[in-house]
């Protein structure tokens, strides 16, 4: 995914914030012209129908993307350079 340009990843614990995927999901034809993906990914336990386009991860995946979470915070986003290096927290 990255080959294609940077990538906005948005990581959370439920609840879902409901408001910001559906700001970014009105924004995607905006980004996609742009080159950006957004992907958002929940982590931790617990399900979470509020929001179906979302990625869930294997357990390992799920603890090391905690890792770069905000302290204090439900939701984190993440910049990601082609390289996969993370340009904007």
């Amino acid at each position: 995914m990255l080959e294609r340009g940077p990538l906005l990843l948005v990581l959370y614990e439920p609840p879902a914030p409901v408001a910001r995927l559906e700001e970014l999901a009105a924004g995607q034809p905006r980004f996609a012209a742009a080159g950006l993906r957004v992907v958002a990914v929940k982590l931790g336990d617990g399900s979470d129908e509020a929001a179906p386009a979302v990625v869930v991860l294997s357990r390992k995946v799920d603890k090391s993307l905690a890792l770069f979470r905000t302290p204090g915070s439900s939701e984190s986003e993440l910049m990601l350079d082609r390289s996969g290096n993370v340009r904007l927290r």
